[in-house]
């Protein structure tokens, strides 16, 4: 009998926030859209002018920012922080997905997105519209390279001036192969998509590097293996390598291979080869 009247208690609910037609219906509304607010006589969906000001700044309904106006006198919302109008709500409000900051340096003041480091505080120092920052102490400046970053989670996600930023050790560098000490560490890591690092030492000993580590072409040639070529003055690794066992850079066409196609090319010129002793001998017995 419970469950029955559970059941008819849900059904009977309002589905929508105007279908209620009680203020102690309205705030049940179910509909896993919107939430409803009870306004002049009626059941709305909640929104920014509707709230008091006392519980406006930093709220967000119907995907709108909500901040007080500036006389205190109600609530509105933000699809921008340029709409803010104090300096008391602009840095609660998060409008269209960015934080909001009061910029002082004009005459009255205008609240916008924090979009560069110097917006932040150097509590804050970290990320902001994709760019790496790190703080000076008392200033919070825009990264130029790995080594500027000072914090390890920052670094490890970082990338500045085409380099992939990794922390070694006890600071931020640019980032190598070489700095791994395990085997482990080594064949895990990936320097970008086409690049990955292994280890070119056969003694039990690790030597972790990559292809484009040789400087080389003496070097670069003796990793083929690992899908090194030497190609336009630099070493290059296999573009279509998923890792450093898949292709080889096969010499003799001056191109990426697989294995297979390496074993086969092997197996034609073992062939020609041949015919060519089996040719010079005919013509010595004849």
């Amino acid at each position: 009998m419970f469950v029955l009247l559970l059941i008819g208690r849900v059904n009977s609910l309002a589905q929508s926030c105007l279908l209620a037609t009680q203020q102690s219906d309205c705030t049940s509304v179910v509909n896993g859209i919107y939430e409803c607010i009870w306004s002049n006589g009626q059941c709305l969906n909640k929104v920014c002018n509707l709230l008091s000001a006392t519980n406006c700044d930093g709220q967000v309904y119907a995907n709108q920012a909500c901040y007080k106006f500036a006389n205190g006198t109600g609530c509105g919302s933000a699809t921008s922080c340029g709409i803010v109008d104090n300096s008391n709500s602009c840095g609660l409000v998060v409008a269209s997905g960015q934080q909001c900051f009061w910029d002082a340096t004009s005459a009255t003041g205008t609240c916008r997105a924090k979009t560069q480091c110097s917006d932040l505080t150097p509590s804050t120092c970290s990320l902001v519209n994709n760019q790496y920052c790190y703080t000076s102490g008392t200033n919070c400046l825009a990264a130029k390279t790995c080594t500027d970053l000072t914090d390890q989670t920052v670094c490890t996600s970082a990338s500045l001036q085409s380099s992939k930023c990794q922390w070694a050790s006890t600071k931020c560098t640019n980032f190598s192969c070489k700095n791994f000490v395990t085997n482990e560490q080594c064949i895990s890591q990936t320097l970008v998509p086409t690049t990955q690092c292994f280890n070119a030492d056969v003694t039990g000993l690790v030597n972790c590097t990559s292809c484009s580590d040789q400087l080389a072409q003496c070097d670069c040639e003796n990793l083929t293996i690992f899908g090194c070529g030497w190609v336009s003055g630099t070493c290059s690794t296999c573009a279509t390598a998923f890792d450093q066992f898949t292709c080889v850079w096969y010499e003799q066409k001056q191109q990426c291979v697989s294995n297979v196609q390496a074993a086969a090319f092997d197996s034609l010129c073992d062939i020609y080869a041949f015919a060519n002793i089996l040719a010079v001998v005919l013509i010595y017995i004849l």
